[in-house]
């Protein structure tokens, strides 16, 4: 017994130097590659976020990360019908983001700081001689909860009226999409395997702004026609990390119609000429209005048969889009009298959130 023992004590004890000495060797090239791109060393060493990089670093570069992390993505989807953190599973390969699941203790408080922060961006417009008008956007579990696999918490459910109830009392002016959403049976206004809407859903809240306030309509005619169709992979299949091939679902590309708008008769004046053209309205908003795949800002044109000035921004949230616009002075333009604000409804749970948890850099961005 003993000499198997001390036998098999010294060849685990060989084979774990060898692996520690493996390992050693293969950091080196790491730590010089590392260290090539790094200008601050000294001061990262002092308060120890220079150890943090490196391990975040080598982490990405490790050889066994990529079929480690797919392995476990196997085992959670197989075992748990789980995705990978960002994205939550659906009915009949419909993906949601996590982000309309967020839910934090104090989320009246939170909610209540945006409102304010709204109030201020509404009185700073008006200073302006501007009127702001919000373009709620319903999340996707409200809209698509049929497909839904995982009842979100009733305050999901009912964030938007109660945004739209906060925006009434405040004197804000809205535009509510959700009850034609709800209504639309023969095209999907969200894409199944995306957070974003269709051209469809873009087209749809287009109509419901020049129907609720069709004062905003002018006279210079727009046409929209689809050009092409193009593999959409959507921005929630990022976050499918296990192989596709063991899915019982199928999460394939879906076919995104792609749309373009132009002005009828165009005639270029001097204004546009010489970069001077004049904008009555000015459309400020996220990925929603930014992307051109959903031709949203083209929707808007041909509705308000006027064209727009746009300020979007991806990937930031609707508030960092507004603070950009109040900021820039190009656009405290007297001629600007409307500003609609297309604002996704689960910022107001993602900004929650962030202000309630520190550390929040690895949450998924779909803005």
């Amino acid at each position: 017994m003993f000499p198997t023992t001390q036998s098999s004590s010294k060849l685990n004890g060989i084979l774990f130097i060898i692996l520690i000495v493996g390992m050693f060797i293969y950091s080196i090239p790491s730590i010089f590659k590392f260290s090539e791109t790094e200008t601050d060393n000294w001061s990262l060493f002092m308060d120890g976020k220079l150890l943090r990089k490196y391990e975040t670093f080598y982490d990405k570069q490790f050889f066994a990360r990529e079929p480690s992390v797919k392995l476990w993505a196997d085992i959670r989807y197989l075992v748990f019908n789980e995705g990978t953190s960002g994205v939550i599973l659906g009915k009949d390969a419909w993906l949601f983001t996590n982000q309309e699941y967020l839910v934090v203790n104090d989320l009246s408080a939170q909610l209540d700081k945006q409102y304010q922060q709204i109030k201020e961006i509404d009185e700073q417009l008006k200073q302006r001689g501007q009127k702001l008008i919000i373009l709620p956007i319903p999340m996707k579990v409200d809209i698509e909860h049929n497909h839904t696999s995982r009842e979100p918490k009733a305050v999901v459910l009912n964030l938007y009226d109660a945004f739209i109830e906060q925006l009434n009392e405040a004197g804000i002016a809205s535009v509510d999409i959700r009850p034609s959403f709800q209504q639309q049976q023969n095209d999907a206004v969200f894409i199944r395997n995306d957070t974003h809407w269709t051209p469809e859903g873009a087209s749809l809240a287009a109509k419901q702004i020049a129907q609720q306030y069709p004062k905003l309509k002018h006279d210079t005619l727009f046409n929209t026609n689809k050009v092409s169709e193009k593999e959409h992979k959507g921005d929630l299949m990022n976050y499918m990390q296990f192989h596709l091939s063991i899915a019982r679902q199928n999460y394939q590309p879906v076919n995104l119609p792609i749309f373009e708008t132009t002005q009828t008769n165009q005639e270029i004046s001097d204004n546009a000429l010489f970069g001077d053209e004049k904008y009555p309205i000015a459309l400020v908003g996220t990925s929603y209005s930014k992307m051109d795949d959903w031709n949203f800002v083209g929707f808007v044109k041909q509705e308000l048969q006027t064209d727009i000035l746009s300020h979007a921004l991806e990937a930031n949230g609707p508030f960092e889009a507004m603070a950009e616009f109040l900021k820039q002075p190009d656009f405290n333009d007297p001629t600007i009298h409307t500003v609609i604000w297309e604002f996704p409804v689960r910022t107001l749970l993602v900004q929650s959130f962030r202000n309630n948890k520190k550390g929040t850099e690895n949450q998924v961005k779909h803005f």
